[in-house]
């Protein structure tokens, strides 16, 4: 079945060395958590009257994905691994990749740790259900632009 996100990969480190374990059946991942930095005022008198401004800390937003859900699939068992996760609050690192070419063989990726901080599974709808993740950033934060092969295996 062809799903969005169009070869956008998500998984959590499982284990270490890194083993990755990805979250499949993808359908939405609105944006990948691209900081902002907060914008300091740092104007003084004498200026030409206009306020000037430098950067601060930068926040790094929560994630929010959405994953086509199926009880007995083969997903499954992933996809309730984010809810374990949730319930026992612990901390992961978590592994977005974005094609960066038409093949989708080249990724620039987001490499960080954070909670689950939502999972929920949808009622089924026409045999459809979704469960929508949300991940709150906590730490350990790395993008890597130059495209590379997946670290998913």
């Amino acid at each position: 079945m062809a799903l969005l996100g169009d070869g956008v990969n998500i998984a959590y480190e499982g284990g270490s060395p890194a083993d990755w374990i990805e979250l499949t059946d993808l359908l939405d991942l609105p944006m990948p958590p691209a900081p902002v930095a907060d914008k300091l005022e740092t104007t003084v008198h004498g200026t030409d009257g206009y306020k000037t401004y430098g950067l601060g800390l930068r926040d790094v937003p929560d994630i929010t994905a959405t994953f086509q859900f199926e009880a007995g699939g083969s997903s499954a068992t992933a996809h309730l691994a984010m809810i374990a996760a949730l319930e026992a609050q612990t901390e992961l690192t978590w592994l977005i990749e974005v094609p960066s070419n038409t093949a989708k063989t080249l990724f620039i990726n987001w490499q960080f740790t954070g909670y689950v901080n939502k999972a929920d599974i949808s009622t089924p709808i026409n045999g459809w259900q979704t469960m929508t993740l949300g991940i709150m950033y906590s730490g350990s934060y790395a993008f890597t632009s130059t495209p590379a092969a997946t670290k998913i295996t």
